[in-house]
């Protein structure tokens, strides 16, 4: 994921993480209560266990998603929003799953408005802690292995157990494990890949591709077989009444918030970018994992996971499987990587042009914050956690990167043209060689 256009747009993310996903869980709690009203399902049921089920059907986990746009290389605005909302919604669900489990624990008739002050508390205290926790095992990270460039093999390995390690002591202390390793990875893109050599920072990178393909795989495979293995209870208003608020309510949490932040916000949502970012509201295996994790004290557990599990074959299959012929037909903005430095160099300018201006009329936006950022990275940060980097009032890696990618570039396009002449020529000389012996 692009750092730089995480934190550029990391209020609409983070309005998409936190407020939707809230939004979404409250309403759709209380329209399965006044549905329930009006025509009682098969199975009852009390608010506070309702609300547990609304929260966890809230998870978005759109993975065909995010492996097709970066297949084709969707423009980045895009991607971090969608990447950016996944990844912290799934936290955000979690959190709230914990909280109403703790209000089931203590019994809804013990509950007090303070209990519920509480409650939204630590939601801010278990997203913070985990954010401050991966961002110290990435630092740790990038200190040792700033020490240890002598060993080959100390690199890949401490990458691999700090990032075990921000996950336990999350789980331990009860704060978020998903914020944790995702800041971690974060500081670690920063620092620990310009500890590493090229080819250890390569494998680390394919070998974390892998893995996660795989746990993909594992993990719809075990989503097929618990159709046939798990007692289930089919409540067919009730899967169906689900999959109608979970729709609804997504497509006004996702229009709502575009309208509010293309008053103020650039780049704008278009209209295709809120299409895509509505109907890329997958359901996965964190809904299913939760589902599962529901008490058996609580009578609708199995109508709870098996329409848990058919919302999420409703948005696998008839969401996610046309997603990549939609945004091909819909024809979305790609990225374009520019192998011209001064392409590069311009885009550099323009970000500390917008933040000059922001300087003059006396605003502190985005760009001003991560211009300050960057001179204390530069200056205190990177030659604290980088090996060989000295103190500088400005960063030029970003000048560097973007040489290096475009002489790689440069590089690449060579070798293309001179494979093709030479497949030219050998192709003609065997022609001549075939007409001389005919």
């Amino acid at each position: 994921m692009p750092n730089r256009a995480l934190f550029e747009n990391v209020w609409p993310i983070a309005s998409f993480a936190l407020l939707g996903t809230c939004f979404n869980a409250v309403a759709i709690g209380f329209s399965l209560i006044g549905i329930a009203q009006i025509m009682p399902f098969s199975v009852q049921f009390t608010t506070i266990q309702l609300f547990l089920f609304s929260s966890l059907i809230s998870a978005c986990d759109p993975v065909a998603v995010i492996a097709f746009f970066e297949e084709i290389h969707v423009n980045a605005f895009l991607y971090v929003s969608v990447m950016g909302e996944a990844l912290f919604n799934d936290s955000v669900v979690v959190m709230l799953y914990q909280m109403f489990s703790k209000f089931l624990a203590m019994g809804e008739e013990n509950l007090l408005p303070v209990h519920y002050a509480q409650g939204v508390l630590s939601l801010l205290f278990i997203a913070c802690g985990g954010a401050l926790l991966g961002a110290i095992c990435g630092f740790v990270a990038a200190f040792i292995t700033k020490h240890s460039h002598r060993a080959d093999t100390a690199n890949p390995t401490t990458v691999f157990l700090f990032a075990y390690i921000s996950f336990l002591l999350a789980e331990l202390f009860g704060i978020s494990s998903i914020i944790s390793t995702t800041v971690y990875g974060m500081v670690t893109k920063q620092y620990v890949k310009e500890n590493t050599e090229w080819q250890t920072s390569m494998s680390i990178s394919y070998f974390v591709r892998v893995v996660s393909q795989a746990s993909n795989a594992v993990t719809y495979l075990f989503l097929g077989l618990v159709l046939i293995s798990i007692p289930s209870h089919y409540d067919v208003w009730f899967i169906i009444w689900t999959l109608v608020f979970c729709t609804i309510f997504r497509i006004i949490a996702v229009i709502v918030q575009c309208l509010y932040f293309n008053r103020f916000h650039y780049p704008r949502y278009t209209v295709i970018d809120q299409f895509i970012l509505c109907f890329g509201g997958l359901r996965g295996a964190i809904a299913y994992g939760l589902a599962l994790d529901i008490p058996d004290s609580v009578e609708a557990k199995p109508m709870f996971a098996t329409t848990c599990l058919m919302v999420i074959y409703f948005t696998v299959f008839i969401q996610g499987v046309p997603m990549p012929y939609i945004v091909q037909w819909l024809k979305i903005k790609r990225e374009h990587h520019d192998s011209n430095l001064m392409a590069g160099f311009h885009n550099i300018c323009n970000n500390y042009t917008r933040s000059a201006i922001e300087a003059i009329i006396g605003q502190k936006c985005m760009h001003s914050c991560c211009q300050k950022y960057e001179r204390i990275n530069a200056k205190y940060m990177r030659p604290a956690l980088i090996r060989d980097k000295k103190r500088q009032e400005f960063d030029a890696s970003r000048i560097v990167r973007n040489y290096s990618k475009a002489a790689v570039s440069n590089a690449i396009a060579e070798m293309k043209f001179t494979d093709l002449n030479k497949t030219k020529s050998d192709q003609i000389e065997l022609r001549e060689r075939h007409g001389k012996e005919n």
